[in-house]
Parts: structure tokens; C-alpha cells; sequence
């Protein structure tokens, strides 16, 4: 079945990329405000049109009892309808557009639901600087970095048809695999672990997500010149993988490759191409762009 917005409104995706190295805690923050908004938008919505609903209600069983319905003011009922016209455009009007959001974080560790089941040893991931957080997404434990590309779509999935949360995890992952394959033509793949790869034992992207009233948050990692140390090495389990499982990065598969496209590796750039694909997943025909040091 074909996803596509339901609505004019979600067919308008807004991507917010911040140019500079941030700290991990302080994208979160951004995050939530963004979600926050959303979920407060949903909350009022929904009590509007509750509102209405009772009022129709009212005015229906108003008609039922009146033996001579010539006597209903017709002035109330029209003036009635205008106002719930007015009322939905207005709602629409103000109904926050879907977004992602786009970073590089300074070096962390951070621990999905699944980490809040078990005993960590947090120490163990201070590794080359880094520290570690439980944060409210699902999976296990994922590395942020410099060099990796982290992107937090903020949407509602009922804005769009056709669109679970399985759904929305693969479309995640597909916008990915196209744009490896488009930009640089490496063919990924997915298998019986949630992210992206390019076999069963070398993975270039996470995918951790939390939704909360069809509103979704977190969201990829992509790997495009990360330290795969933060990775590789220690006495830490990333993504509950076993140990013959490797990290690899964007320009180390383009190196070896002795491929064009190794001088287009910012960020920045890699960040738009992913917006791209994604909207395309989704059906969405608009974007628009902003950029923020």
C-alpha cells in the first residue's frame, strides 16, 4: 500500500540542520521542544473537536424533539457551521508541520529502553572521552559522534495513509539504502536486526525510535567518517551485536572503492540527501530547508 500525507499540511516537510558540533544532551533538549509542541497541538485539537462533536449532538437531538422543526433558527445553525469551518481551518493552519531535525553531537554513549531492564556499568563507557546516558528511545546501546549524521524525524504518523510504526522503521531504513546507493553507490541491506548494512557482520547505520500518540522522535545514525573505535574497541556491547560485528563508515567503503564522491562528505550535505529520500518515502512533494550555526 502506497504511504502519502492525508492532508495538504503534511505534504510540507521542514529540515533543520545545525551546522555545529553540539553536545548530545543539548539536541535532546531541541528535540523535545519540538515534540512538545506537537504533542500540545494534538492535545488541543482533540479537545476542539470533542467540543464540536458535543454541540452537533446537541443541536441534532434539539431538531429530534421539535415537532415543528420550521422553528429552529436557521441564523444559529448556519452561523454553527461557519464556525466549525473557521475553526478547522484555523486548527490546520497552525498544525505543525512534519520536521527533521539534524546534528553531530559530541562523543556519548546512549542506552535505549531496553538498557533500563539491565545493570550498566556506565564507567566502562567512558571510553576516549566519552559518557554514557539512558535516554528514552527504543533499542539498546548506540555511539554518537563527530562525523556521523544523527536525524530526528518529528511527525505524526496518522497524518499519513497507510503509515504503522513498522512501516515508518523500514521507510527510516530505505531512505538510507537510497541514499547509499544514489550518492555513493554503496548497496546496503537490512536483516533481522533493525538498521542498516552491508552484510550480516558490518553495519553503517542505527535506528532508534520513540513514539508517543502517533508522534515520533529519535530517529538514524548514519556513519560517514566516525571514529569506529568508539565502536570497535573496549569491553562495551554496541546494539546487543555480538563481537564479530564491525561499525564501518562512509569513506572507508568509498576509499576502497577509489570512488567519486569522497569531497562530498559533510555532514551538512549527506543530511540533505537523507531528507530527500525520506520525504520521497513518505510521499511528501515540498521541503523546505534552514540551516543554523
Amino acid at each position: 500500500m502506497k504511504i502519502k500525507p492525508t492532508n495538504e499540511h503534511s505534504n510540507v516537510l521542514t529540515h533543520i540542520h545545525f551546522k555545529n558540533i553540539m553536545d548530545y544532551e543539548k539536541g535532546l533538549e531541541i528535540q523535545e521542544n519540538f515534540v512538545r509542541l506537537n504533542l500540545d497541538f494534538k492535545k488541543i485539537e482533540s479537545k476542539i473537536f470533542k467540543n464540536l462533536r458535543l454541540l452537533n449532538e446537541k443541536q441534532a437531538s434539539i431538531e429530534d424533539h421539535n415537532e415543528d422543526k420550521s422553528q429552529i433558527n436557521k441564523e444559529d445553525e448556519l452561523n454553527m457551521s461557519d464556525y466549525e469551518q473557521n475553526l478547522v481551518k484555523k486548527i490546520l493552519a497552525d498544525k505543525p508541520k512534519p520536521l527533521v531535525l539534524t546534528f553531530e553531537f559530541n562523543p556519548i554513549y546512549t542506552g535505549g529502553k531496553r538498557e533500563k531492564k539491565q545493570t550498566i556499568d556506565s564507567e566502562i563507557y567512558n571510553y576516549n572521552g566519552a559518557h554514557y546516558l539512558q535516554v528514552e528511545r527504543g533499542g539498546q546501546i548506540t555511539f554518537h559522534g563527530p562525523g556521523q549524521l544523527v536525524a530526528y524525524p518529528i511527525l505524526d504518523l496518522r497524518s499519513f495513509a497507510n503509515l504503522s510504526p513498522k512501516c515508518y522503521v523500514s521507510i527510516l531504513e530505505n531512505s538510507i539504502i537510497s541514499l547509499l546507493k544514489k550518492k555513493f553507490g554503496i548497496t546496503a541491506i537490512t536483516n533481522s536486526h533493525t538498521g542498516v548494512w552491508l552484510n550480516e557482520h558490518h553495519k553503517i547505520a542505527s535506528i532508534g525510535i520513540q513514539i508517543r500518540r502517533a508522534i515520533t522522535s529519535h530517529g538514524i545514525a548514519l556513519n560517514i567518517d566516525t571514529d569506529t573505535d568508539y565502536f570497535n574497541s573496549g569491553n562495551f556491547v554496541i546494539c546487543g551485536l555480538p563481537s564479530d560485528c564491525k561499525t564501518v563508515t562512509i569513506k572507508e567503503l568509498i576509499k576502497d572503492k577509489n570512488m567519486v564522491g569522497a569531497d562530498d562528505l559533510s555532514i551538512e550535505n549527506v543530511a540533505i540527501q537523507f531528507v530527500k529520500e525520506f520525504s520521497t518515502c513518505l510521499g511528501i512533494k515540498n521541503t523546505e530547508f534552514y540551516s543554523f550555526e
